[in-house]
This record gives structure tokens, sequence and C-alpha cells, in this order.
């Protein structure tokens, strides 16, 4: 829920002022992403970050997201049956939704509409105004919802791969993104969900590469005021992954080490 993340937000504003980013991966950048929409010019950060994570998930209801239902869904919903069902708050669950139902979910999209929106009290995941709807930064992919893109005020990084088995780069609205004005998506060939390995043995550099362009962006953001996408030499990154001079500088950094997992 964005008024959860929006009380922390504040609460840590009071404690350490305008130095509060807020970065999310996966369903944590889908959060990260909606607050920043939602928010606009009151969001209190100086920077967001979505790593692996849909602006508009009512995409991934379509043809394109067939593979991800097929290879991953089945694993991934039986976790979520196993947090949801075998945890302390599962009696919160009898009055509000039917347990087989959900037990008879294989794919996000059936738990999803077998649980979270009986639960919440949505319609339905695909409607407007529906769950989906409703969690996703861009809405439903329409003018709405690329209108609650455009009420983004804090500079946001959108990080994915276009190889994301799970969650389809189209999810991204590129097009979308780039007339958003305070929205900088960077698009990888290859990547997976929430990956990026940099050698043959990825605990090598472990998270690192996705780790790096954050606190980059962020430093970025927070030192370059007012923050522009294109600070005239070209967008925040470059084609090998390292932050233009403009925004390092500005951020007091100094160069990065030749030895950079980038």
């Amino acid at each position: 829920r964005t008024s959860d993340v929006g009380a922390a937000v504040a609460l840590l504003k009071e404690s350490f002022g305008d130095r509060v980013a807020l970065i999310g991966i996966s369903m944590g950048g889908i959060v990260a992403a909606n607050y920043a929409a939602r928010s606009g010019i009151h969001s209190n950060l100086v920077a967001c970050c979505a790593v692996s994570a849909t602006l508009c998930s009512e995409i991934v209801l379509r043809p394109i997201g067939d593979r991800a239902r097929r290879l991953w869904h089945p694993p991934l919903t039986l976790e979520l049956k196993k947090t949801f069902l075998g945890g302390p708050n599962a009696p919160l669950l009898y009055d509000k939704c039917n347990i087989n139902e959900i037990m008879a979910t294989h794919t996000i999209a059936a738990f999803d509409s077998a649980l979270v929106c009986p639960f919440n009290g949505y319609a339905a995941i695909d409607c407007e105004g529906g769950y989906y709807d409703d969690m996703s930064a861009a809405g439903r992919g329409d003018d709405r919802g690329f209108k609650r893109l455009a009420n983004v005020h804090t500079p946001t990084f959108v990080l994915h791969a276009k190889d994301d088995p799970i969650v389809p780069f189209a999810s991204c609205l590129p097009e979308a993104c780039r007339k958003a004005g305070h929205v900088v998506l960077l698009a990888t060939e290859s990547g997976g969900h929430a990956g990026w390995p940099r050698s043959r043995r990825p605990t090598d550099h472990r998270w690192g590469f996705m780790h790096g362009l954050c606190l980059d962006f962020v430093d970025g953001a927070f030192a370059t005021k007012p923050f522009r996408v294109d600070s005239g030499e070209g967008p925040v990154f470059d084609a090998d992954f390292q932050i233009r001079p403009a925004y390092r500088a500005a951020s007091n950094r100094g160069p990065l080490h030749q030895g950079a997992v980038r």
C-alpha cells in the first residue's frame, strides 16, 4: 500500500531531512514506482528506483506473459500459498476468501483473483479501479494511466532486462517513460529478473550491477537540482552503464574505479 510507504518516508524525513530515497526490486519496485506516481510533488523523496518491476501489470495478462505463466508462475504461486495460508495471519482470510479456490491456483493472476481481490475489496484484477490498475504506476496502460505516470515529479530510475522471464519488458511502457519527464528507463539486452550476473560465477559480484546503478542514480539525483533526464550530453547513463560525468561530478563521488563491477 502506497499509504504505508508514505508514512515510512515521512518518518524518515523527520530524522534525516531531504535525503530519503526509495529503492524497490520486483514487487517492491512496483510499489516504489506507484508511490512516486501517486504522491507527485509530495513524495518527500530525492530519488526513486524500480528494478525488474512492471509499470502496467495488466500487460502481463496478455500473450506476452504466456511463457512466464507456464514456467515460472506455478512455483512462485506455490510459495505465495505457503506464505499466506501457512502463516499466522491465515485466519484473517477465512471470512473473505474461498480457501479451496486459493489452493487451486497455479498462476499469480489466479492467486490475486482468488485472494488479493476479495480480501481487499477489488472487483477484479483487470478492470478500471481493479487491483492491477490500482497497484501500477501507469494504471492500465491507457491515457488515464499515462497521466498518472506523468505525475511523477521525483527523479525515478527504472531498470529492466529485455529478457526478464517473469516480468515482460513491455510492461515498462518505454514510450510512456520517455514522455513522463522525470523517469529514466535503462533497458539491458540481458540480465534476467533482478539478476545481471557479471561473470561465469554469479556470486563473484552478486547484485553489484543493479545496486551500483541505483546508488549512482540516487547520488546524481540528489546533487543535480533541478534534476534533468538529459544533462545536455545525453541520458543519465552511457552505453557502458556508467553515469555521465555531469551527474557524477555534481555528486562529488569522483570517477569510477577501474575494477568497478560495471
